[in-house]
């Protein structure tokens, strides 16, 4: 009914229990067939993991949580009738799902059109650095002012000039 084997929904039941993030969203159903995906995600569910079919309308997700906080956050991220910004929406979901703080932040630059780039493509794009001329101690790093000058591992700022 919502798309998922049964071993891939106790695979996720695991991991909730393991704490390897708080919420797993297995997928959607109908609103109509929500009682009935639920009883299926009870027998599922280990101890300690909370099954959820949440009605978000013209469908219902479904899923486990790892704590009743971490559902309460997801139905009031996910209340149409809720003002949060979808980009803050999209950040908590992906929070509850177990994304780190830079994944999210690609995620969220990349959708926006605010792709950074990354030191290969920086060199590509400006032709006078090579990308491994200094210690980069961020993810990507950013583009100073009309020269290719990176920060460096002591948050200093350099020039590179490829060898």
């Amino acid at each position: 009914m919502i798309g998922v084997s049964e071993e891939t929904a106790r695979e996720h039941a695991y991991l909730i229990r393991r704490g390897a993030r708080a919420l797993a969203l297995l997928g959607g159903c109908r609103p109509a067939d929500g009682d009935d995906v639920y009883l299926c995600l009870c027998s599922i569910a280990e101890a300690g993991v909370i099954p959820f079919v949440v009605n978000c309308g013209d469908y219902a997700s479904a899923g486990y949580a790892s704590q009743p906080w971490a559902l309460a956050l997801y139905v009031w991220a996910t209340n149409q009738k809720n003002s949060v910004p979808s980009v803050h929406r999209n950040e908590i979901i992906g929070m509850l799902l177990g994304y780190d703080a830079r994944a999210i932040q690609e995620f969220t630059a990349y959708d926006a059109g605010r792709f950074l780039p990354t030191p290969s493509q920086t060199a590509k794009k400006c032709g006078c650095c090579t990308g491994n001329s200094a210690e980069i101690s961020h993810a990507r790093p950013r583009m100073l002012r009309g020269s290719c000058k990176l920060r460096t591992r002591k948050n200093r700022v350099s020039s590179h000039v490829s060898r």
